[in-house]
């Protein structure tokens, strides 16, 4: 969904997956918005891989429309997405009433009735490889499916594929060896 932070225009992602709320540490740097760095929270992803947080931006104030929260985010980088709203958030909200079909969440805000509708545009999008080099901060866990199909338009490589995969694999040249003994 989209939303807006210090006037600016987001994209928020609600999540009950997540423990916390997250904030892209670009956004934050962009606002130049003041963070606490005294914490050290450690984040278990969904992929089993481990990162920490060591910056918090307290009282994040959270335009949704209908309704303005005000949140603790941990600064995290991920792409696409500058807000993740998670349980932290989600259990101030009592009761939701969620419609997965319409992309819709209601829930109770003071005496009024909020409706939150996802953004279908923001739901499905069609990555490039120059965009997976640019992940950061994240362990790589995971593997990488490649199906070519078709030749390069007009003999060059649009999107910079091959070149990407390439240092992909270089730098993670362990991870492509064939295994000698079993994992610990």
């Amino acid at each position: 969904m989209r939303a807006k932070v210090v006037g600016r225009e987001v994209v928020a992602m609600v999540d009950s997956g997540a423990s916390h709320n997250f904030v892209s540490k670009k956004l934050i740097a962009e606002l130049g918005l003041v963070c606490d760095e005294s914490v050290f929270f450690g984040v278990c992803l969904e992929d089993g891989c481990r990162v920490s947080c060591q910056v918090v931006c307290r009282e994040l104030e959270v335009d949704m429309g209908q309704c303005r929260i005000q949140i603790e985010g941990y600064l995290f980088e991920f792409g696409g997405i500058d807000l993740i709203l998670g349980v932290d958030w989600l259990r101030t909200l009592g009761d939701v009433l969620l419609n997965w079909n319409k992309m819709e969440m209601r829930f109770s805000w003071g005496d009024q009735t909020v409706v939150l509708k996802g953004d279908p545009s923001l739901s499905r999008s069609i990555v490039l490889f120059k965009g997976i080099s640019k992940v950061s901060e994240v362990e790589f866990c995971g593997a990488i499916l490649i199906k070519w199909s078709g030749e390069k338009k007009g003999g060059t490589d649009k999107d910079g594929a091959e070149e990407v995969m390439s240092n992909i694999i270089a730098k993670y040249e362990g991870v492509f060896q064939e295994p000698s003994e079993l994992p610990p």
